[in-house]
């Protein structure tokens, strides 16, 4: 991120949100090009460990590992790259609430992203939804 999205981001709160979800997709980005094995919801939950660290939360604490997949298991039953979009919304929703009620654009977007994943969990179809995306890490749940 340039320094001028940075000081636009202190004082827009927009700005602010989209740098949020924008530093998500890099971050899953860089994921993918470390670990191309991996699947997309071993990068989700990397991205994430990587907001928690930004907080002060201890990475290599083994229940903030758990949780990470807990807390991305939804947004990997969405197609790469639009899981890592996802995220960062998820993110924006849990940290600045605000934002999003300020600006329903980004409350439409996560609720398109998502529908097609609440209905998988309406019909009883997440699983295999999240299988289409994540074969490897399927076979451990």
């Amino acid at each position: 991120m340039g320094i001028g999205k940075f000081i636009k981001g202190i004082i827009d709160s927009k700005t602010l949100g989209k740098n949020i979800i924008e530093k998500q997709v890099d971050i899953y980005q860089k994921q993918r090009q470390l670990f191309p094995k991996h699947d997309p919801h071993t990068h989700l939950a990397q991205t994430w460990l990587s907001r928690m660290a930004t907080h002060g939360k201890n990475v290599n604490d083994p229940d903030l590992q758990t949780l990470a997949f807990s807390e991305t298991y939804s947004c990997a039953c969405i197609p790469p790259p639009y899981c890592a979009r996802a995220l960062g919304l998820y993110i924006l929703y849990k940290e600045r609430p605000d934002i999003i009620g300020a600006y329903p654009e980004f409350k439409e977007e996560f609720a398109g992203l998502m529908l097609p994943v609440m209905q998988a969990q309406d019909n009883g179809t997440d699983k295999e939804l999240y299988k289409k995306y994540n074969p490897a890490m399927s076979e451990k749940l």
